[in-house]
Order: C-alpha cells, then sequence, then structure tokens
C-alpha cells in the first residue's frame, strides 16, 4: 500500500508463528515542498506539494497522491484538483502533514504560531515587482509587469488603474504635492500599446509620467532607453530617473526636460539624492556616479559589475553594493574616495537600510542577509533559508526597517521575514511564489508587499509589532514611505 515495513504473524488454533518483517520498497522516495512549515498568519492559506523521485534522482510525476494530518485541531487540510495540499491555521500548534506519492511517504512538521493577520490579497495580471509607495492618506501606490500602476484604499479596494507604457517594473514616487511620478516602458505588456505609443515600442523608448492624486495625467516625457530605474525627487520637485541606453535624465516638477547626462554604462540602479542635492547613481558597468544638480559629474569610482541603488547615511557616507571588482557592500565618502568594502558571495544589488544606530543591513545574492557596523565589521548574518525546496536560501530584497527594531526582507524562495535586532528569527511567511518586491511600511505599521503570483499582500500583526518605519536616516528601498529616494524625504 505505502512504503515502509511492518510485520506479520500466522497463528492456527493456540500456535502463533514468529513474526515476519515485510519491508515495501517502492523505489521511490517522496518529498514535500515546503519542508517544514510554518504558519504564522491569520487567514492566510498555504499550498503544499508533494513529488517523487526514482533512485537516480528523477522526477516521477505522481499517478496518485493522498494527505493526511494528524491534529486536525492545529490546521485545516484542502486538496485542489491536482492533488495539492493547502494549508490553513485553526490555532497554535504542532502537528503532522504526511504525504503519500505512488506508495513512497513524506511527512512534514506543521507549526503554527500566529503573529499576523492578512489584511487583504489582490491580484493582478502579472508579477509584482515594484515596491510600494504610500501617501499621507493611506493610499498605495503600486506597479504590476501588467502594464499598470494601481492606487488601492487603505482597505485594499481599488481606486483607479492607470495604463501605462508597458511593464510597470520601477517603484512610483509621491512629491510633496501628492503627485504620483511613474515610468513605463521595460518591454510591452501582452495589451496592445494605446494610440502613438506603438512606435515608442519599435523605438526601445521609456516614458515618464506624472499623475494626480485622482489617477489623471499631468504631464509624460518619452525618454530614450528602457525604464528600470525608479524616479528620485529632488527638494525643489525635479525628478531623476535613470535609462538602459546610460543615461540620467533630470525634469522639472511640470514635465520639461532639464537635462540628460550620459553615464558609464546602462543605468538599472535607481538614483538617491544626498543633503546637498548631490544625485548618486550605478551603472551596470559597475560605476558610482555623483552628479550636481545642474548636471555637472563631480566624481566617479569603479566598483565593479553591477552596481545597486545606494542609500546614505546621516554623515553623507553613501554605501552601495556590486557585483564585480570585490563584489560586496561598499562604503563611499561624500568624496568619492572609498571608506571600506565588506565581501560578500556573488556580490550585493539590493538596496541596503540603515538602522537608528547606524547599522548597515543589506540581502546578499547569496542568501543571506548582513548586518555591518557603520566601520564595516560584521554585527552579525541571518540565512534566508526557505526549506527542502531551496535549502541555500535565495537573493534577499532589499530591507525594510521597523520602529520595533525588526528588518524586513524578502526572498526568491517565496518566503518574507522578519528578523529582530539582534539578528535571530521572528517569524517567516511563505507566500508561495518568488518575492522580489522590497518590503514597504506604511504608518499604520502594515507591511507591504509583492510576489511572482501576481498578489500584492497587506500584513498586520495581531498585537505588538511595527507601528511604522524606523526613524532613521535610510530606513527603506527609496528612503521613505513615499520613495522620494532623497535623504531628506519623508
Amino acid at each position: 500500500v505505502t512504503q515502509g515495513s511492518t510485520s506479520i504473524t500466522a497463528s492456527s488454533g493456540n500456535v502463533t508463528s514468529a513474526p515476519v518483517t515485510v519491508t515495501v520498497d517502492v523505489g521511490l522516495t517522496a518529498h514535500i515542498r515546503p519542508d517544514p512549515i510554518t504558519l504564522v498568519a491569520q487567514d492566510h492559506t498555504v499550498r503544499v506539494w508533494a513529488w517523487a523521485v526514482d533512485a537516480e534522482g528523477n522526477y516521477v510525476p505522481g499517478e496518485s497522491v493522498t494527505w493526511d494530518v494528524a491534529d486536525p485541531g492545529v490546521v485545516h487540510l484542502a486538496v485542489d484538483q491536482w492533488d495539492n495540499a493547502h494549508l490553513t491555521p485553526v490555532r497554535d500548534g504542532v502537528t503532522t502533514l504526511r504525504a503519500v506519492v505512488d506508495g513512497a511517504v513524506a511527512s512534514s512538521t506543521v507549526t503554527v504560531s500566529l503573529e499576523l493577520r492578512v489584511e487583504w490579497v489582490v491580484r493582478t495580471g502579472a508579477d509584482v515587482m515594484a515596491s510600494a509607495a504610500i501617501a499621507d492618506d493611506g493610499t498605495i501606490y503600486w506597479g504590476s509587469l501588467d502594464g499598470h500602476l494601481y492606487a488601492l484604499n487603505p482597505d485594499g479596494t481599488s481606486k483607479w488603474a492607470y495604463p501605462a507604457d508597458g511593464w510597470v517594473f520601477a517603484s512610483a514616487a509621491i512629491g510633496a504635492d501628492g503627485t504620483v511620478h511613474g515610468t513605463g516602458g521595460w518591454a510591452f505588456s501582452s495589451a496592445p500599446p494605446a494610440a502613438g505609443r506603438a512606435a515608442r515600442a519599435a523605438a526601445d523608448e521609456g516614458v515618464l509620467f506624472a499623475l494626480t492624486p485622482g489617477g489623471e495625467l499631468k504631464w509624460e516625457v518619452v525618454i530614450g532607453g528602457e525604464l528600470w530605474s525608479s524616479p528620485a525627487l529632488a527638494d525643489d520637485g525635479t525628478v531623476y530617473v535613470g535609462t538602459t541606453d546610460g543615461a540620467l535624465w533630470a525634469v522639472g516638477q511640470d514635465g520639461t526636460p532639464k537635462w540628460s547626462v550620459p553615464l558609464s554604462g546602462a543605468v538599472v540602479a535607481s538614483p538617491a539624492v544626498g543633503s546637498d542635492q548631490t544625485v548618486y547613481i550605478g551603472s551596470s558597468s559597475g560605476w558610482l556616479h555623483a552628479i550636481d544638480p545642474d548636471g555637472t559629474e563631480k566624481w566617479a569610482l569603479e566598483l565593479g559589475g553591477y552596481t545597486s541603488p545606494a542609500a546614505i547615511a546621516e554623515d553623507g557616507t553613501i554605501y552601495v553594493g556590486s557585483t564585480g571588482g570585490t563584489p560586496g557592500l561598499h562604503a563611499v565618502d561624500p568624496d568619492g574616495s572609498l571608506l571600506w568594502t565588506f565581501p560578500a558571495e556573488r556580490g550585493v544589488t539590493s538596496s541596503p537600510a540603515i538602522g537608528e544606530d547606524g547599522t548597515v543591513y543589506v540581502g546578499s545574492r547569496s542568501g543571506v542577509l548582513l548586518a555591518l557596523h557603520p566601520d564595516g565589521t560584521e554585527r552579525w548574518r541571518f540565512a534566508l533559508v526557505g526549506g527542502s525546496g531551496n535549502p541555500t536560501g535565495g537573493n534577499g530584497t532589499s530591507p525594510a526597517l521597523g520602529d520595533d527594531g525588526a528588518v524586513y526582507v524578502g526572498s526568491n524562495n517565496g518566503y518574507l521575514y522578519a528578523v529582530a535586532a539582534d539578528g535571530t528569527l521572528r517569524w517567516s511567511l511563505y507566500l508561495g511564489d518568488e518575492v522580489f518586491t522590497p518590503p514597504a511600511i506604511g504608518p499604520n505599521g502594515w507591511i507591504y508587499v509583492g510576489d511572482e503570483d501576481s498578489r500584492f499582500w497587506a500584513l498586520s500583526y495581531l498585537t505588538g509589532g511595527t507601528t511604522g518605519l524606523a526613524d532613521s536616516a535610510w530606513p527603506r528601498f527609496r528612503h521613505d514611505a513615499r520613495n522620494t529616494g532623497n535623504v531628506s524625504g519623508r
């Protein structure tokens, strides 16, 4: 019936035989993913799947998969038409989930420890890569690769959806007057481009646009090259954005282009604006550039490989990651001199966050969240391990720091993590698909994150937890809740 061992005896009258061990070996090994399973959020159902491999490790399509849970009082089990299990927490506790795949047996420990509530989940037509921008009135702006920039009310209901010029990969930025700045043009969605926009697709051009809080177009500027870079906002309202054709653009708050300056290579990273309004931006050819507000280059520092979006400390130190040269995290003086480098295996592509005490937090491409002292020495590291499906973890997103001291970071292993200030795990939430979106934290303490299953999540704590962003020099990707990318933003 299933793989395993048992014993049998025969009896006749008062005579019973010695037991005989019977071993059933179906030649397969079953696996469950994720494993182990921890459920931390109310109203959150986790999909679990099982499969089998033969003695050579080859995947064997299961003809028959059955599931059972030892204690249904801890977790509710449902099975869909594709024989995947769906687990919904009932109460705190520990139980065992078992799967039988063509006779091969696998089991996983299920732990329920409820800390969160899923407030709502919104599904779009494609992956969610952009990080949310949150306005003062609580409106949430975020983009999807389905070609729209969305505005949601705090309760998750739709306010409006603006059709951009292509996949919305970059994160929107909200101006002081509530103007929403977004980009489109990293490839095109499957929907036909609007009239007059097909030529932009053929010309490999992107568009920077500004919308009213009500979703009406104020202006748009066609820019050469695809736009992966998120816009940054200067104190005077100037909008900065980088392009894949290797330029940094400056556009006035009325939509009039001011200047564009060629850089050392394609620009994928987002610009950061310092307290003196210097713009810091990295290129994919491994250079970090410092540009004055008038478009004059102050200096350029070669780091090697891809250069990540920067974070700026209170004393002006620029923290930036790279994948070449000495891959890792670099600290750069405002005069352009390299202060130190902390090596990280496979390098750093995410943007750092800076804590209230100056600690620098960054996710590495080797699946590790690093916490470094301002002098570049290691404080701690946390492995972003996701279970048997991805035992070595995954690439960490740009982290966000809560006012409770927790570090929130996603990973392409499908998990969102909350790591305490001392480097220990507070909780991990399995969302079920890769998380590339840097988490955002609203003024109400809710955590917003997207995944590659086209979903955008809003999470809250049941008790305690964060009530907002940390009050630090650079607590998250794009600096603040409005995504200004400006050290003076809020």
